[in-house]
């Protein structure tokens, strides 16, 4: 059998005759889930078990969007201290929240006390450098951000482990990211110009 949802088809052990049953307009597949939401909802105890389910999962979300404050940069368990917004972000928000699609967050765990830097590696680049100058870009970004708010920028990163993890204070997440960027970007340099050891 393929599928546990395949449960009640005749072709649950065949697969061509799957395949060629989905081409064919007149073919309804009788998965389990095609039955409960396509039948078993409109009756009884079927509609009463989706009324339930609807039940739950409207009170988880309306538990879930209760806990974070009016722009969605805090709820109860964490809250976003910087965040560089990602270009192909889709959702309509003007700031960078909590909901938003961010090349470079760094997050602040109130229960742990600790905070967290995280970084959006999906993006594909043609080469080395592109992926340097995206790093030099978010570090940038970082850099400004702790300025301008009057943090220290000096911090001995020499105990960091690298560009993620938490950390005890701003100043050593940023000073663990600053490392994990400028050694990346050296390592890469050192790559290309073998005789620089």
């Amino acid at each position: 059998m393929r599928n546990k949802n395949c449960i009640l088809c005749k072709y649950r052990n065949d697969e061509e005759g799957c395949k060629k049953a989905i081409w064919n307009p007149n073919w309804h597949c009788p998965t389990l889930s095609n039955l409960y939401y396509g039948k078993l909802i409109y009756h009884f105890p079927g509609n009463l078990i989706y009324k339930i389910q609807n039940m739950v999962w409207d009170y988880k979300y309306k538990k879930y969007y209760e806990s974070f404050n009016e722009d969605h940069t805090e709820n109860d368990e964490i809250k976003l201290i910087f965040a560089v917004r990602s270009g192909d972000d889709l959702t309509p928000c003007d700031k960078p929240n909590l909901e938003t699609m961010n090349d470079l967050e760094v997050i602040y765990d109130k229960k742990n006390n600790k905070y967290s830097i995280g970084i959006e590696t999906v993006y594909c680049f043609k080469n080395r450098i592109e992926k340097e100058n995206y790093l030099m870009f978010l570090f940038g970004r970082f850099y400004e951000f702790m300025k301008d708010n009057g943090y220290k920028t000096t911090t001995d990163p020499f105990y960091m482990c690298g560009g993620c993890g938490e950390y005890d204070s701003l100043e050593d997440a940023y000073a663990a990211f600053k490392c994990f960027v400028i050694g990346y970007c050296h390592f890469g340099y050192c790559q290309n110009n073998s005789n620089i050891k």
